[in-house]
């Protein structure tokens, strides 16, 4: 009986730290990105940086009440923009690309992607805040970026 507590016990240990160690390798302020509708013609036309896109989407501040602060749905336009110029937020940025025509993904946008620590208090986007986007591509124009767009850190 006393010599399996010795193992017992340095077999739980194990599976605390390991368990521990799991949890700290696992960025928490990372973007995450889930496909629930595939599009379709994925293998012609995908988002790239330069695409001039149009999209519908719905914008929740990740928190217990997922309170909408932003639909483009509710006010009956696509959004536009252009994928790779910088005027969207750096989780778009990087959770958009790849996607097809009529897929629908869903962004988790931490806030070093997003506001910051600074937030958006007049559409109730509070600092710090994680975001989640539902986002549905519906037109992809293909272009290209100006070469104002590019920043030294595209090049590398």
């Amino acid at each position: 009986m006393h010599s399996t507590f010795p193992l017992l016990s340095f077999l739980l240990l194990s599976v605390f730290f390991h368990q521990l160690q799991a949890e700290s390798s696992t960025p928490k302020d990372e973007l995450v990105v889930k496909i629930l509708k595939k599009g379709r013609n994925c293998e012609e036309k995908k988002a790239e940086p330069g695409d001039h896109l149009k999209l519908h989407y719905v914008g929740r501040v990740d928190n217990e009440d997922g309170k909408i602060f932003d639909s483009s749905k509710e006010r009956g336009h696509l959004y536009k923009f252009q994928l790779g110029a910088h005027e969207v937020i750096q989780g778009y940025e990087e959770g958009i690309p790849g996607m097809c025509e009529g897929e629908i993904r869903t962004l988790r946008i931490p806030p070093s992607m997003a506001y910051g620590g600074y937030g958006v208090p007049s559409v109730g986007i509070p600092p710090n805040s994680y975001l989640h986007f539902t986002v549905e591509l519906k037109k992809i124009v293909k272009g290209e970026l100006k070469p104002e767009h590019h920043r030294p850190s595209d090049e590398l």
